[in-house]
């Protein structure tokens, strides 16, 4: 039996009046004057790659540090306006980049300003955030056999309405993205959208959308689904009922899984615990991190991503470890425009300054969402056998709200950044 990280993330855009004009066999002819030959300008030297998993330059991973700091911010901003105190969460960098990513080729400069500068990155970086993405996608599904990864890019435009065909061509080239029309008042079409994102994950997210509003003007879909395996499964004879405390001061009994007397990377702050635990052949991990003595909204209001990175950094697996962490599906579906909004990415909400004219006359986003399923057991690619326990020399007990990280190490990039809250 394997974990799933399942992530399907939508954005709605919806457009004013459509403007267009075309000219006749008596319309004015432009003339373009005769200007002078001129030497192109030398092409930079491109830069080189370096020797990780994904091929990334320095520029890139550099690029790949700000999204990770951004991610982390919106998860703070999330977590402090979530629904319900025992609301877990969980976000996925990589697909969010995607989306805005998708959203800035349509973008001008004003709008894409704003989407480059929350993310941090350089003000000149028309192109990096496509550079970006095209190399993570491309490399994605290679770097651990073990690790299966889908990743699907739709457009579904209300088939009344017209798309800029060069916006188009850019996602299709770029993002690998499906183009397709349909009638968003025919309930017939939400079918349509979850078959085309069924096929793409092999079934792992069968339902994407609910409804779709007949008034919007587009839907530009991503889904990102990832099947794991622990390197050492969970001994499944040390699991056992425990209580779980939520923030919300109420208790439930879960299924706890144990790791005992493993070696595992380990650290511990006055904050916070960390361990990490590989998945497949060590390339992807997940960073578990679990407050000491304090809630975790209060951990995640004290505690930047400096200091976690900063613990991770110095992680140590010369002692021994007792781990136990819930066994655990959890199921969520985000709305992250006030979140975007938070970060000053205003205008392409604005219904009438987006600056997205790129993709069609009059378009503005109307909603920006991600639903996500995410489930740990204890299955695994071997097992560390119960016969050796030995004295442990620290405990980390996971029976209340905790952060948890997805990652590969050799970039650091964050596939995933979740809470758990006992929901």
């Amino acid at each position: 039996m394997k974990k799933t990280i399942i992530l399907s993330f939508f954005l709605a855009i919806t457009a004013g009046p459509m403007l267009f004009s075309c000219g006749g066999d008596d319309a004015e002819t432009l003339v373009t004057p005769d200007v002078p030959d001129t030497p192109d300008p030398p092409k930079p030297e491109p830069e080189p790659e370096l020797d990780n998993s994904f091929r990334l330059t320095m520029s890139q991973l550099y690029r790949v540090n700000k999204l990770n700091l951004f991610s982390y911010h919106v998860l703070q901003e999330l977590y402090q306006n979530r629904e319900g105190e025992d609301q877990s969460l969980l976000i996925s960098p990589l697909s969010l980049v995607c989306a805005l990513g998708m959203m800035g080729e349509g973008a001008d400069e004003s709008t894409l300003g704003q989407i480059i500068t929350a993310l941090g990155f350089p003000k000149s970086d028309a192109t990096g955030i496509r550079n970006l993405c095209v190399k993570l996608l491309q490399q994605l599904s290679s770097i651990d056999p073990e690790m299966k990864f889908d990743v699907a890019n739709g457009v579904f435009c209300h088939q009344e309405h017209r798309l800029n065909p060069d916006w188009v061509g850019t996602l299709r080239e770029n993002y690998g993205a499906t183009a397709a029309t349909l009638d968003f008042s025919d309930p017939s079409s939400v079918g349509s959208i979850n078959a085309w994102c069924s096929e793409k994950t092999q079934g792992k997210i069968s339902s994407m959308a609910d409804a779709l509003d007949p008034s919007a003007y587009l839907y530009v879909l991503n889904a990102l689904s990832l099947d794991a395996t622990w390197t050492y499964s969970f001994y499944s004879g040390y699991t056992s009922t425990h209580t779980f405390y939520r923030e919300s001061e109420t208790q439930t009994q879960m299924q706890m899984m144990e790791h005992h007397g493993g070696t595992l990377p380990h650290g511990e702050s006055q904050l916070f615990q960390m361990c990490e635990l590989p998945y497949g052949d060590g390339k992807f991990s997940m960073l578990l991190i679990v407050p000491s003595d304090l809630y975790l909204r209060d951990m995640l209001q004290m505690v930047g991503l400096d200091r976690i990175q900063s613990l991770e950094a110095r992680l140590s697996s010369r002692n021994l470890v007792h781990l136990r962490l819930p066994r655990f599906q959890t199921q969520c579906t985000l709305d992250l425009t006030r979140a975007l909004k938070s970060f000053n990415i205003t205008q392409p909400f604005s219904t009438s300054t987006s600056g997205l004219d790129g993709i069609a006359s009059g378009a503005y986003v109307s909603a920006v969402k991600q639903s996500t399923r995410f489930g740990v057991d204890e299955s695994g690619r071997s097992t560390m056998s119960p016969d050796w326990i030995q004295e442990v020399d620290l405990e980390i007990l996971a029976d209340h709200p905790f952060l948890y990280i997805i990652k590969e190490k050799t970039t650091g990039l964050y596939l995933f950044l979740g809470t758990y809250n006992g929901d």
